[in-house]
């Protein structure tokens, strides 16, 4: 079909009223990109209201927050509820600087932006407890009796903490992945100085600080609680870890080795040469993933592999694509 023909009014505006236009315009395209929503969540809270969290910017500042608001169920089928989003969190705007080089190595796996602000975070609606990141720290609230108690934890962890996720069964308990290894997180009353596992089993009232009860070991080219590269560029999966739904704290999570992987240099002309690293080239050896299951006991924690590997009974399997639990916890 050709144009049509024809000839538009343009109003005729002097150079300053060109340059109030262009930033007006400009203001309100940046409130549209801004308010991108992500990570979408849907509970019912202690009232029995179905409520919806998500991540997003408020368009008038790059930085990220978490946003609630009511759903509302209307009788009508053709009628339209507007959602009226609220900030959950009072959250300071965090330092600016570069991102962690950790986060913005995933975020261009993802093909997604780096953003500032709060990068992820993870609800339980039962004890109203929410972790979140801020791609530097990892922030703890619990929100009980009409009262809000933050504490910052994850101090003392080199490297960028990622994947972070509150345990099904016990939220005091927190699993998150830096530097390719696994921590486990308690929080803990601050006058309880006897046996760490006793505090860690149950959900403290006064909670205070948070300590390192369990780190997963790696050895050269070992990776513990991430996805393998192929996993996370053709299969579109990028989480390591898995908390079982109950009712035993358990902790799957996958074991990647690249140790017969080809590794190469990328150079650009004009700067430094890079490290090595692992790139599986097509035709060459594949990095081999492993599933290990951590348990948490009264009395102790142990870090042990499948009793029946899955290349036993798969010997044909090259990648593991998908994992997750039944809803009842009783199987993988």
């Amino acid at each position: 079909m050709p144009p049509h023909n024809g000839q538009y009014f343009v109003e005729e505006k002097s150079w300053s009223e060109l340059l109030s236009h262009a930033r007006l315009w400009r203001n309100i395209s940046k409130k549209r990109m801004n308010m991108m929503l992500h990570h979408f969540l849907l509970y019912f809270d202690h009232s029995g209201e179905e409520r919806l969290l998500a991540l997003g910017g408020s368009g008038q500042s790059p930085q990220e927050t978490i946003y609630t608001a009511p759903l509302i169920r209307l009788s009508l089928i053709n009628s339209v509820t507007k959602l009226t989003l609220l900030p959950y969190l009072n959250t300071k705007p965090s330092k600016s600087g570069p991102p962690p080089a950790e986060l913005a190595a995933l975020c261009e796996r993802q093909r997604t932006t780096v953003s500032s602000g709060i990068s992820s975070y993870d609800f339980n609606p039962i004890s109203s407890t929410l972790l979140y990141s801020d791609s530097t720290n990892l922030y703890h609230i619990q929100v009980s009796f009409q009262k809000e108690e933050k504490s910052i934890i994850g101090n003392g962890i080199k490297g960028c903490p990622l994947h972070a996720q509150l345990c099904p069964v016990d939220s005091s308990l927190v699993a998150f992945v830096a530097n390719f290894n696994i921590y486990e997180k308690f929080k803990k009353s601050a006058c309880a100085k006897r046996f760490l596992i006793q505090c860690m089993v149950r959900i403290l009232e006064f909670l205070r600080k948070g300590k390192v009860i369990y780190s997963s070991s790696a050895g050269e080219n070992i990776m513990n609680g991430c996805s393998s590269f192929i996993a996370q560029e053709e299969l579109d999966r990028f989480t390591g870890i898995w908390w079982s739904p109950g009712p035993q704290k358990m902790l799957l999570y996958e074991q990647v080795d690249e140790t017969a992987v080809t590794s190469l240099q990328f150079t650009v002309p004009g700067c430094s040469p890079t490290r090595p690293m692992k790139y599986p080239v097509s035709g060459t050896t594949n990095a081999i993933s492993t599933l290990r299951l951590i348990t948490i006991d009264e009395n102790k924690i142990t870090d042990e592999k499948l009793t029946i590997e899955l290349r036993t009974v798969y010997p044909w399997y090259e990648y593991l694509s998908r994992v997750g639990w039944l809803p009842d916890g009783s199987a993988y």
